[in-house]
């Protein structure tokens, strides 16, 4: 039995590719007799011969190929200059292979196939990197001022004045967010807050009374005297004129700044 190695064959797999036969070895011995002394003495022997044909059996040493594919990672880094809630992929994941080359020895006298070594190739993952955005966002808003008004009784009726400027304030709100970097995750922080104080408008409003006086003129009353002469007059009591003074004062309502008037009051 001759064994052949067959590297396209499956690995340890035996095929017969020529069936052995037997030969045959056939040997006729004859004899030369002699008669006057009766002995028989042996003729060259005749020898044929039929050849035996070897088996062949192929033995399979095909080597055995096996790939495995093997998984990327996806890490997640931090971009303070990305919004929050966005995601970029930075670096697209790609498969990496782990292929097993299995090759076989092969014994030609006994058709006996041993493991070699087996040769491992590698080709590495790229792991895939996907941005997470966690940009603090800040809002802004205004703090509207108050306006306060007071009054000011030397300053006349109906004149205002601001003595304050009124100042608008902010409040400004810088929300922050932690990053977990195994999962991506992003949790808003505890938001930090920042003012200005608003600056009070004050607005001074007169109140101040108004006073007005116009003359009162006097009545000339004559009298009948029997004792003076016809046609004659004679002044008994100068006249004098009158004084009528209203002074206007008025209600001051601290929380609108309004004026309205309060009742006159006259001084004769």
């Amino acid at each position: 039995t001759i064994y052949v190695e067959d590297k396209e064959l499956e690995a340890k797999k035996q095929e017969v590719r020529t069936e052995g036969q037997k030969g045959t070895e056939t040997t006729t011995q004859t004899y030369t007799f002699n008669a006057e002394t009766g002995e028989a003495t042996p003729n060259e022997a005749k020898v044929d011969v039929t050849a035996a044909v070897d088996k062949v059996v192929a033995v399979g040493t095909k080597p055995v190929v096996t790939t495995k594919e093997l998984e990327f990672k996806t890490t997640y880094v931090e971009d303070k200059e990305m919004d929050f809630g966005k995601k970029e992929t930075r670096t697209e994941g790609k498969k990496g292979t782990e292929t097993t080359t299995q090759t076989y020895s092969f014994n030609a006298e006994t058709g006996e196939v041993t493991d070699n070594e087996p040769k491992v190739e590698k080709l590495d993952a790229v792991n895939e990197v996907i941005a997470v955005g966690t940009k603090p966002v800040v809002t802004t808003k205004d703090l509207d001022f108050k306006t306060t008004y007071v009054e000011d009784k030397e300053m006349d009726f109906g004149k205002k004045e601001t003595r304050t400027e009124g100042k608008k304030g902010t409040e400004k709100t810088t929300q922050t967010y932690i990053f977990n970097a195994e999962t991506g995750e992003v949790k808003a922080d505890e938001p930090k807050v920042e003012s200005t104080d608003t600056v009070d408008e004050v607005i001074v409003v007169g109140t101040k009374p108004t006073v007005t006086t116009k003359d009162l003129d006097f009545k000339v009353e004559r009298r009948k005297n029997e004792n003076m002469k016809k046609g004659t007059e004679k002044v008994v009591r100068k006249g004098q004129k009158g004084l009528e003074t209203t002074t206007q004062t008025y209600k001051f309502d601290a929380k609108t700044g309004e004026v309205t008037l309060n009742c006159f009051r006259y001084r004769i």
